[in-house]
């Protein structure tokens, strides 16, 4: 494993391994890409504890936390964790965010990946209007 900052996609229900098969089907396995899901039925104290321990073993090369919603479990799982500068995280996780993120190289740090996440997802929603302006 490289000293990459390490990625973690956390959803509400099968999206984050969704997301990660997609990626891979796309541009290969990537060792640096872990996924953990919020599933119905699931106890919510194990989730919480399950997503804390992979963030807390890989903190040491920085972790960005790809949540699919701002306020929802993933989301608040995290909150204790946001004061140490080595996580950080970004709501709206997409297949064009996740794609840019893993094409990033090994020297891209933590702060990079974040902003380059929250630029691609803002600038990645079009619709109609947007190509014919209309």
């Amino acid at each position: 494993m490289t000293n990459r900052p390490q990625l973690v996609i956390a959803t509400h229900g099968f999206l984050a391994e969704s997301l990660a098969e997609t990626s891979k089907m796309i541009i290969g396995e990537q060792a640096h890409l872990h996924v953990i899901c919020l599933k119905a039925g699931m106890n919510l104290s194990i989730y919480q504890q399950n997503l804390k321990e992979i963030v807390e073993q890989y903190i040491e090369h920085g972790v960005l936390v790809m949540v699919d919603l701002l306020g929802g479990t993933p989301f608040n799982t995290l909150i204790s964790l946001l004061e140490d500068e080595r996580v950080s995280f970004v709501t709206g996780v997409n297949l064009p965010m996740l794609l840019d993120i893993l094409a990033q190289p090994d020297t891209a740090s933590l702060q990079e990946m974040t902003e380059i996440a929250q630029r691609v997802g803002q600038e990645g929603i079009k619709s109609k209007k947007d190509f014919l302006q209309i």
